[in-house]
């Protein structure tokens, strides 16, 4: 029996952008696509994400998901179409200090514990500290780890 694989793709009706709800958007994108050779990732999104709305990408593992996230936040170049976030074009080294993504898994380490993990995020921006992740830990009642953790 051969095993046959079906790839579903994120596939959107084509809206008309309103100007002043893209204006208003934390996330926009219009015609967003990615293309891998023969292969359409993402076909044509069209998007607006206001302030304090909530947003769930649900599919099946192929549709395009990820892909969409990675063109969202400058990871990947899109083939086609057009996108902003926080009012910059994805991948603007502006948004660097302003939106965070854990794309599929968390990346922590395993054989570190939950204060280490905690300090390897505070060396990778400028926004925590190792204070702060000292005073986060009391607050939830949970106590800096023993000396040689």
């Amino acid at each position: 029996m051969q095993d046959h694989v079906r790839r579903v793709v994120l596939r959107f009706p084509t809206v008309a952008v309103n100007r002043l709800d893209a204006v208003e958007a934390v996330i926009s994108c219009q015609g967003l696509t990615k293309r891998f050779n023969a292969l359409t990732a993402v076909d044509h999104l069209n998007l607006i994400v206001k302030r304090g709305q909530v947003l769930g990408l649900l599919g099946p593992n192929g549709a395009g998901k990820t892909t969409a996230l990675r063109m969202l936040l400058g990871l990947v170049a899109p083939s086609a179409g057009s996108a902003k976030v926080l009012g910059f074009r994805p991948g603007d080294v502006r948004l660097a200090g302003r939106v965070g993504a854990l794309i599929e898994e968390p990346a922590i380490y395993p054989w570190l514990s939950g204060r280490e993990n905690l300090l390897v995020l505070a060396e990778t921006g400028p926004t925590l500290s190792h204070t702060a992740v000292d005073e986060a830990l009391e607050q939830v009642r949970l106590s800096p780890d023993p000396p040689g953790r």
